[in-house]
């Protein structure tokens, strides 16, 4: 498990507004995610690869978050990611991908009451029976995109 990956259950989706604007505003790499649309830790951890050698090349998308969500989704359009992977009043668990500590803990701070955290990681580390299905899904977005 990746240092920089957290796990929660979102216990007020009235509040998921307020958390997405958070992410938005934060000044760090900080990134959640519908739990429902990861199929593993590694899926993740090469999506946030991708993303980042795409930018440095010169990406059309300026956000490496919708990058990032685009390459787990499989969906060549940022407004198609973000529906596909990104959180809703709909969902129940979630992934943060934060790059900074005392953010995180800023947002522990500040949504303590709508969220609560999960210790053991909901989804697999590595789950190589997908494999064909995420990569293909990843290549689809640099090929379409």
């Amino acid at each position: 498990m990746s240092d920089n990956f957290f796990y929660i259950l979102l216990l007020k989706p009235d509040r998921v507004r307020d958390i997405i604007d958070f992410s938005r505003r934060s000044s760090h790499f900080f990134l959640i995610m519908d739990i429902g649309s990861i199929v593993s830790e590694v899926q993740v951890q090469a999506a946030l690869d991708r993303a980042k050698r795409r930018m440095e090349n010169g990406s059309k998308v300026r956000e490496i978050g919708s990058l990032v969500l685009m390459y787990i989704s499989g969906e060549p359009q940022v407004g198609n990611a973000i529906r596909a992977a990104g959180i809703s009043g709909k969902t129940k668990k979630a992934m943060i991908v934060c790059d900074d500590v005392e953010e995180m803990k800023k947002f522990r701070d500040e949504f303590g009451d709508a969220i609560d955290e999960i210790k053991q990681p909901p989804i697999p580390h590595d789950n190589p029976s997908r494999d064909r299905e995420v990569f293909f899904a990843m290549s689809n977005v640099d090929f379409q995109s």
